[in-house]
């Protein structure tokens, strides 16, 4: 986000989002595509042990980001109408002695199908001023046997003034 989200973000959970996943270490697949772009594949899945309202109304906390990655320095949404939000993220990651501030705005949208699924989605709002250029992820919720199951999927394409090995480590840091 995301995620969104939050996403963001936006993603080692054991640190980033342990109030909302369960003791066992989700699995984090983290991809950087092949083809020359600074695109990256981020998936991972986890359980909260909660229902459906509950964890949907922590990813969509969007003025409270920072409690689910630390990374996240502000998040706020900049407007709203009906069932979209545009949400501004600004994060810090410092890799060695190096820090970075990027930023994103995001437009994100979610829903529940019936009481024990909802997705969210979001999307990247093209900026000058974003250091993520584009970008696509959802948050898949499904309940059952008293505990949410969260499936994360997002790919993005950032641009960072940095080396590509110092850029990439602040993608995973985030």
């Amino acid at each position: 986000m995301g995620k969104v989200g939050l996403i963001s973000l936006f993603l080692l959970l054991n640190t980033y989002i342990s109030p909302l996943y369960s003791a066992n270490n989700p699995s984090v697949t983290f991809t950087k595509e092949n083809d020359g772009t600074h695109t990256f594949l981020i998936d991972f899945k986890f359980s909260y042990h909660g229902n459906i309202d509950n964890a949907l109304k922590k990813l969509t906390n969007f003025e409270n980001l920072k409690d689910l990655n630390p990374t996240i320095k502000d998040s706020y949404v900049e407007k709203s109408s009906l069932d979209v939000y545009f949400v501004r993220s600004k994060f810090r990651d410092c890799v060695l002695f190096i820090c970075r501030n990027i930023s994103m705005l995001e437009k994100v949208t979610y829903s529940c199908s019936t009481s024990i699924k909802c997705k969210i989605y979001s999307a990247v709002v093209s900026e000058d001023n974003n250091d993520i250029k584009s970008g696509k992820t959802s948050w898949d919720l499904f309940y059952l046997d008293n505990k949410t199951e969260i499936t994360y999927s997002s790919k993005i394409n950032i641009f960072i003034e940095a080396p590509d090995f110092l850029g990439e480590k602040f993608i995973v840091n985030s």
